[in-house]
């Protein structure tokens, strides 16, 4: 869910926005009622949140030796980044 804030929040908010953001929010930033930019986490810090998450489900499968996969657990943490 995307938060919206004003310009003034913003700029007065910055550090809680940006820690914000770098836990994976978006909030958008708007002037006199109009979106005008949006502060959120960037692809590198994405890529690296993916990456965290699919190492702690490979531990996993391998404490509790599920049935799945590796490609198909990879396939579907895949399409949840899709949507």
């Amino acid at each position: 869910m995307r938060e919206t804030v004003s310009s003034y929040d913003a700029k007065t908010n910055l550090p809680a926005l940006l820690r914000r953001a770098e836990k994976g929010e978006t909030i958008v930033i708007t002037r006199r009622g109009v979106e005008i930019a949006q502060i959120g986490p960037s692809s590198r810090f994405e890529q690296e949140r993916r990456d965290k998450a699919f190492a702690r489900l490979m531990d996993l499968r391998k404490k509790n030796k599920p049935s799945m996969s590796a490609k198909a657990v990879k396939a579907l943490i895949h399409e949840g980044h899709k949507r």
